[in-house]
């Protein structure tokens, strides 16, 4: 990680998306975070060098707990079967698809409770449990 460039204060200072896909996307990264083959979900493999080497450089605070939050608070939903056990998934959150982000948005403490209480368990091949 001694190899991590620069992040831009503009990526520092943007909305949480942005950040997440700026570190999704940088290739000196992408053995601590990163898209599954497929671009529908993403991993963080080293939740230790993630909390340590790259938080610091896109977050002002370096708490994974509030990462997670954060994470859960825009709408990702962890898979919890199959071939992207553990990672994230958001339908408006893709590898190179930015401009889907503009649907996106952080939930309020009311949608995210109905979301989590409603919502079927997730897997991005076959059918929902």
């Amino acid at each position: 990680m001694d190899d991590l460039q620069p992040i831009p204060l503009s990526v520092r200072s943007a909305k949480f998306t942005t950040k997440l896909e700026a570190m999704l996307s940088n290739p000196f990264t992408s053995d601590i975070i990163a898209w599954m083959p497929h671009g529908k979900s993403w991993k963080i493999i080293d939740p230790i060098l993630f909390y340590r080497e790259v938080m610091p450089e896109y977050f002002e605070y370096c708490n994974y707990t509030s990462f997670n939050r954060l994470v859960n608070a825009w709408g990702f939903q962890m898979i919890k079967n199959g071939p992207d056990r553990n990672c994230y998934y958001h339908k408006f959150f893709c590898r190179d698809m930015p401009h889907l982000h503009k649907q996106m948005c952080r939930l309020s403490l009311k949608k995210k409770k109905h979301v989590f209480k409603s919502n079927k368990e997730i897997t991005l091949f076959g059918s929902t449990n």
